[in-house]
């Protein structure tokens, strides 16, 4: 009594010391996330310490400052410790907790209309997309809670469109996914249109994994799908990122293999029918998985989704990273200058260069290429040792974030397994390739869309590289030694860059337009071409008329005819000359 009286500070001190001592090592036990010799180590030391401050704190009789600061600094240390830990059991916790998706829907009507909230659309006809979906069926629940209606079902989404611009609908109800193909599709479509309703609906999903039987000893397949939108990562849309993580624990061997976006595949459960692989994602996960696993005949044991929040957070947690391009551009996206060569890169950078393709001939292609090298300085920099300083930062950034079936005992054991051993993974990047067409595709029922027709040669390779890999082979790196990176530059945006720019893309759809046109063996109708003839051929009987000459039709026939074939041989070598 007379020490605790002489020494109150002291011992209160050491008390909480011993406190948090406690807590933090019952909760390091628990999770179980440290190897064996370091959870050893840890244990010894933590309770070794606050076991030596506390004896001498009630030893003495008088308080002692300096002991006194030694207790603060020791309470403050495994504090940090203990939220380092509890900051992981929640990640663990929260990280494999999805068990359902969000689908977004919007009630769109003409921009025009006099329709401006959902209640103005009582009794008239609203149009909807019959897909088999549960998410549908709800959402039709949801709107029939708000205003009646007579709800006409439509097999696909080009067929709504086309029935709204033409009255026969006076509104329509779909997924937001379908709006954005929309908003690609059909020209002007989201100036000619304005949505007056927004809801989602949230549906149970079963997530059945094909894991393995251990994650640190065998070798795994991991689907990362990207999908195009920010916020809440539960939420359904189309799958623009598609590749296809090969790891083997053994040989330390990571291949990274992309599938285009545009890739002509058939969807699991609809009849044998083919769309975009980015279309799957609109049907869940699942229907993007069979599909990649059908392309690749592998089974895919875990997959990852993640979506541009994602990345852009995951990037700033970890400092930053460095990532190889393999040419000089300015991405359209934020204007960043990235130079050839290695550049540092934070989550706003990092998410532009991933979604470049205007850039490049070879378009989603070299796309993919960036988003595999964005891959491999993740892995290069969340595998280092110098992460242990950003962890806690990086488990915050991480959860709610993404979504993945794995198991928190197989995340853990991938923790563990880095700890220990601290391997350093070589990364190796492959692509499949195809050739450009335009098809029907089911989720745009009767418009072609352009796709890419496999080519069963990159297909083959990836193949054999995917089974090299889990034979415990070891693949040539597709990335060198880090030297002198550069800083990405933000370019000034000027009105005639942004000019240029639109001049571009307007290009490109003409082009598009008229390739398109060629592959469905339509004819090429070119304002520009016609006006030009139509005025020479105008000018030639004005000038027949003034010399008194008799205008002869046959001639002005061949004038016609000549001068389409002129014009059309001009188009196709432009075309060529563009490919």
């Amino acid at each position: 009594m007379k020490n605790f009286k002489s020494n109150k500070l002291g011992i209160i001190l050491s008390i909480i010391l011993m406190i948090i001592t406690v807590i933090t090592v019952g909760i390091i036990l628990y999770i179980n996330v440290l190897p064996v010799k370091y959870l050893i180590a840890l244990i010894i030391i933590l309770l070794g310490f606050a076991a030596f401050v506390s004896v001498y704190q009630f030893k003495r009789r008088q308080k002692s400052k300096k002991l006194n600061v030694i207790t603060g600094i020791g309470i403050l240390m495994i504090s940090i410790l203990l939220i380092y830990f509890v900051n992981t059991f929640n990640f663990l916790n929260l990280v494999t907790r999805s068990g359902y998706k969000i689908q977004n829907y919007s009630v769109i009507v003409l921009k025009d209309s006099r329709y401006e909230k959902i209640q103005d659309i009582s009794g008239e006809k609203l149009g909807y997309l019959e897909n088999g979906d549960e998410g549908s069926k709800l959402a039709l629940e949801n709107i029939t809670k708000e205003v009646t209606t007579t709800q006409i079902a439509k097999s696909d989404v080009i067929s709504l469109s086309d029935d709204l611009f033409s009255n026969d609908l006076q509104a329509i109800m779909i997924e937001n996914s379908y709006k954005e193909i929309l908003n690609e599709e059909i020209e002007n479509f989201s100036n000619n249109t304005k949505v007056i309703y927004e809801f989602s609906v949230k549906i149970k999903v079963d997530e059945n994994s094909k894991g393995v039987g251990s994650i640190t000893e065998e070798p795994f397949n991991v689907y990362i799908s990207g999908i195009d939108t920010y916020g809440d990562i539960s939420s359904v849309s189309r799958s623009d990122v598609n590749i296809v993580v090969t790891v083997n624990p053994n040989t330390h061997q990571v291949l990274l293999t992309n599938i285009p976006r545009d890739y002509y595949v058939t969807i699991p459960g609809t009849s044998g029918n083919k769309d975009k692989l980015t279309h799957a994602g609109i049907y869940g996960i699942d229907k993007s998985i069979g599909a990649v696993e059908d392309i690749l005949d592998i089974n895919i044991n875990y997959y990852v989704k993640v979506n541009f929040t994602s990345l852009e957070e995951i990037v700033d947690a970890l400092g930053g990273i460095i990532v190889y391009s393999e040419y000089s551009f300015t991405s359209y996206i934020d204007n960043y200058y990235f130079q050839e060569g290695y550049n540092n890169m934070n989550g706003s950078q990092a998410l532009a260069f991933s979604r470049e393709r205007k850039s490049f001939a070879e378009g989603d292609i070299m796309r993919g290429r960036n988003q595999q090298a964005v891959i491999e300085a993740i892995i290069r920099k969340a595998s280092s040792p110098s992460i242990i300083y950003k962890y806690n930062s990086l488990l915050n950034s991480l959860n709610g974030k993404f979504q993945t079936n794995m198991t928190s005992d197989e995340i853990l054991e991938l923790i563990k397994f880095q700890l220990n051993k601290n391997p350093t993974w070589n990364v190796t990047s492959i692509t499949l390739n195809g050739v450009g067409s335009s098809e029907y595709t089911y989720t745009a029922g009767n418009q072609r869309l352009s796709v890419l027709i496999p080519d069963e040669s990159t297909i083959s390779n990836a193949k054999s590289l995917i089974k090299a890999v889990f034979d415990g082979k070891v693949l040539e790196s597709s990335y060198g030694e880090v030297t002198s990176p550069s800083n990405p530059i933000k370019n000034i945006v000027t009105e005639s860059n942004t000019n240029e720019k639109e001049e571009v893309k307007k290009e490109e759809k003409v082009e598009n337009d008229v390739v398109n046109s060629v592959l469905q063996n339509e004819v090429i109708e070119n304002n520009t071409v016609d006006n030009n003839i139509t005025n020479e051929i105008i000018n030639d009987v004005i000038n027949d008329i003034d010399n008194n000459e008799t205008i002869d039709n046959t001639v002005i026939d061949n004038d016609i005819s000549n001068d389409v074939e002129n014009e059309i041989e001009n188009v196709g070598n432009s075309i060529t000359n563009q490919v």
